[in-house]
């Protein structure tokens, strides 16, 4: 079976990115971050979601993007110049000594080839790139959504039904949401639509 996107359902653009921005804190919590604080203004900049690891000493800052085109070389750039006056800034923390920032650029609709080879060319290590099905994969592994296996397995369907290849990941006000695809006549014409609401566990 194939991923295919993630999708976001909200209208309102700005609520779009909110709401995006919220439901990545359990992307985080995943990764070994405690909850994180998001929309953070700062004089000059804004940053999405910061948040300090649990065991280690490392601050994420990211910035999350839930556009229907994929991210290209300036929005990075940009990026870049945020964390670096966070790297600074933690320079000169007295209380946060020994920390190092960890930079995460998070897309549902990935990113331009020029802005792959950007960050090859500058030897990957300004930002790491979270791409749709990377944030499905953590999500899985972290135990914030059961498996898609799990998913189909919960699903009582007719024996005349068969599912299809593809799914999809919805990310809605209560949660994650596994979308499953059922057809009849070989998969060509598509009858069921079947979505699994998956809460976070932790």
């Amino acid at each position: 079976m194939k991923f295919r996107f993630i999708n976001v359902l909200e209208k309102d653009k700005n609520k779009k990115g909110d709401l995006f921005g919220r439901l990545m804190g359990d992307l985080f919590h995943s990764l070994g971050y405690d909850q994180p604080r998001l929309n953070i203004h700062k004089s000059g900049r804004e940053v999405d979601l910061q948040a300090i690891h649990r065991l280690e000493k490392k601050i994420a800052i990211a910035e999350c993007k839930a556009h229907s085109e994929p991210i290209g070389g300036d929005d990075l750039n940009k990026f870049v110049g945020v964390v670096d006056a966070e790297k600074r800034k933690l320079k000169k923390d007295k209380f946060q000594k020994g920390f190092s920032i960890v930079a995460y650029f998070i897309s549902i609709s990935g990113f331009r080839e020029s802005a792959v080879e950007q960050e090859i060319d500058t030897g990957h290590n300004r930002v790491i790139l979270v791409r749709p099905y990377q944030i499905a994969e953590e999500l899985t592994n972290g135990k914030i959504v059961a498996s898609i296996e799990t998913a189909i397995a919960s699903i009582k369907v007719s024996k005349s039904l068969s599912i299809e290849q593809n799914f999809d990941l919805l990310a809605h006000e209560k949660g994650w949401i596994w979308v499953l695809y059922y057809s009849n006549n070989g998969g060509q014409a598509r009858r069921i639509l079947f979505w699994y609401m998956l809460m976070g566990m932790y």
